[in-house]
């Protein structure tokens, strides 16, 4: 990965159709799976951003968020740029109560086309291939992944704590 080369696309971007993108992705909003303590994340509009705020947000500084968002996020990719609601499910019964294979799912939006879906899940498939993934691949089925670590954010600092990384 390359922080300079996300913080480009960023630029790019701008920051109205980034905010708009991290939103679409459902970043900053629950994700109304049903748990309780569910918390949003944080995602700062725009009129409160500093003049980094836009480079910072691309490599995932000046923002948080959950496990679910991450793999909402993933999803979005997987299902060919579409949101699907996601819910979190111990086992899935049918009609018969047994466990079941398949499920209704609701779309939500489409937040990226088919397109770059596609690529998107070509280069992280590769990243597990390939790359620094290699730990997690297995022949029989496609895992697509990105590595990387994130720093920990001292709150009553108020700043990155040096060194500690997730």
């Amino acid at each position: 990965s390359s922080n300079i080369g996300t913080i480009k696309i960023a630029e790019k971007l701008g920051k109205v159709d980034f905010y708009r993108y991290m939103r679409d992705f459902g970043f900053g909003m629950k994700t109304d799976v049903g748990l309780d303590g569910e918390i949003s994340g944080r995602l700062q509009k725009i009129e409160k951003w500093s003049a980094i705020s836009l480079s910072a947000m691309s490599i995932g500084q000046e923002m948080s968020v959950n496990a679910l968002h991450m793999a909402q996020a993933y999803a979005v990719i997987a299902n060919g740029g579409i949101l699907i609601k996601p819910r979190v499910l111990k086992a899935f019964l049918n009609e018969k109560l047994e466990v079941g294979t398949s499920f209704n799912s609701k779309e939500i939006r489409r937040v990226i086309s088919k397109s770059t879906a596609d690529t998107m899940r070509s280069m992280l498939y590769t990243t597990v291939k390939y790359g620094t993934g290699k730990k997690a691949f297995e022949r029989d089925i496609e895992i697509a992944g990105k590595t990387g670590k994130a720093q920990i954010y001292d709150v009553e600092k108020g700043e990155y704590a040096s060194g500690r990384v997730v």
